[in-house]
């Protein structure tokens, strides 16, 4: 396996990734087949990847709760694990300009209980678009700063977006949060 610098982050991750979007499902029950997802995850990890990107709202946390259980099962030092608040995410219903700290702060600690971690390697507001990122910054919320002293207090490491915004919009989004983005997670 090849690896490079992730960003900013200065973190060495694998050149393939294991998107935990679309995880295996039972037939019957239509949840997370956790069977079948560690085993992709084992193999996966063998071969040498080493960085798994998840969210808040894959299959309704089981994919954090099933890449959790992985994690302390190869120790949580061997994998770097990416996964992502849904705050003013266009599939939740909390607005980034109407989402408090307490409520971002909460979303983050339930993802750290389903990750069975104490701390997340890379952080991403998620789905960001331009326009959220100014309310993000320059909002009433403060999330940004909420973001910063979590990652002082040592629950995340890095801080980042993922982002299906245009070209130019991501540009200007980069430029904006230069002082604080250390990782871009594009659609393509």
């Amino acid at each position: 396996m090849k690896y490079r610098k992730l960003g900013k982050t200065g973190l060495d991750v694998s050149a393939l990734g294991f998107g935990c979007m679309r995880l295996p499902k039972d037939a019957e029950t239509k949840k997370i087949d956790e069977k079948a997802s560690l085993e992709l995850f084992r193999r996966a990890h063998e071969l040498g990847v080493n960085y798994y990107d998840t969210a808040y709202i894959y299959d309704n946390g089981d994919s954090e709760r099933v890449l959790g259980k992985f994690g302390r099962e190869v120790g949580r030092e061997n994998i770097i694990i990416t996964t992502k608040n849904c705050v003013g995410h266009a599939w939740t219903p909390i607005a980034a300009d109407k989402t408090t700290k307490d409520q971002w702060r909460q979303i983050l600690e339930e993802e750290l209980e389903r990750l069975q971690t104490d701390y997340i390697d890379c952080y991403l507001f998620h789905d960001t678009a331009l326009p959220t990122y100014r309310i993000l910054v320059h909002g009433p919320s403060g999330l940004i700063q909420e973001a910063l002293k979590a990652r002082e207090k040592g629950m995340i490491r890095h801080i980042g977006v993922s982002s299906h915004d245009t070209p130019d919009n991501v540009i200007s989004l980069l430029k904006m949060g230069a002082d604080v983005i250390e990782m871009l997670v594009t659609q393509y």
